[in-house]
């Protein structure tokens, strides 16, 4: 019985631990922070030792032993999007685990409530992409107008990349959507007379694309020692430049003729 006891509560810790490591990922988290977290909250639990965690930015796996079993969990990380605030939830949510303030049963409703909780500013990453494609289009020494095109275009392009996570595309096909959309923007309202410099223009609202946190999270990565996620950070940085490139190059070849 008490094995049996033993066995049920290994089962929810690794199904608690993988879902928390998963959602940390899945909203942004670095995957050093995931796999120290998750080790942390299966190491507070009762009759546990020899807790192993391993993440990338694909996957996290749990291993640990219980009584004398050992019990070992793995989850695919599909989606990864920017989502700070369900970061910290996570964490709060982890501390009082570790803290003992909570159960197991509890965590698990916990992290399922963080995980069907709907967006509570949808608006704000649009109001924050117009407000970054300006900035980034004014410093590069373009006029007021076209600071304000670069900025509507960058609106398209989030709402075309809204639309497409509907549909679940990959990160690839995502980023190609965005540049598409942004350059066909701006190469409109130069066609229309708003925009005079539309290179500019372009780079701008492409700035958004930019994989500054891939970037930098490969580099932290492979200088820490770990590879394998330092590996796949610098490939999906290297896809996403591709992406920006293919869109914005196909745009300029569809409508060529258009005078610099």
């Amino acid at each position: 019985m008490t094995s049996v006891i033993l066995r049920e509560d290994a089962q929810l810790l690794l199904q608690v631990t993988t879902m928390l490591g998963k959602l940390l990922l899945e909203y942004g988290a670095e995957v050093y922070r995931a796999e120290d977290t998750v080790q942390r909250v299966a190491k507070s639990a009762k009759n546990v030792r020899e807790v192993d965690v391993l993440a990338t930015p694909g996957w996290i796996f749990v291993s640990f032993h219980m009584g004398n079993e050992s019990h070992t969990k793995m989850r695919r990380v599909r989606t990864a999007t920017i989502d700070l605030s369900k970061v910290t939830r996570l964490n709060d949510l982890s501390r009082r685990m570790t803290s003992g303030q909570m159960t197991m049963e509890e965590a698990e409703s916990a992290l399922l409530a963080i995980q069907r909780e709907k967006e509570s500013a949808p608006l704000l990453p649009v109001a924050g992409g117009l407000i970054g494609a300006m900035a980034f289009t004014l410093i590069l020494g373009a006029s007021v107008g076209d600071t304000i095109c670069a900025g509507l275009a960058a609106v398209c392009m989030l709402a075309a990349q809204r639309i497409g996570e509907r549909f679940h595309v990959t990160f690839f096909v995502d980023t190609l959507i965005g540049s598409v959309v942004s350059s066909a923007a701006a190469l409109v309202m130069y066609r229309l007379g708003l925009v005079e410099n539309f290179n500019l223009a372009i780079v701008g609202s492409i700035m958004l694309l930019f994989p500054g946190i891939s970037i930098t999270n490969s580099m932290r990565d492979a200088l820490s020692g770990d590879f394998i996620s330092g590996l796949t950070h610098g490939m999906q940085a290297l896809a996403t430049a591709l992406a920006i490139a293919i869109g914005v190059g196909t745009i300029l070849l569809i409508m060529q003729g258009v005078p610099a």
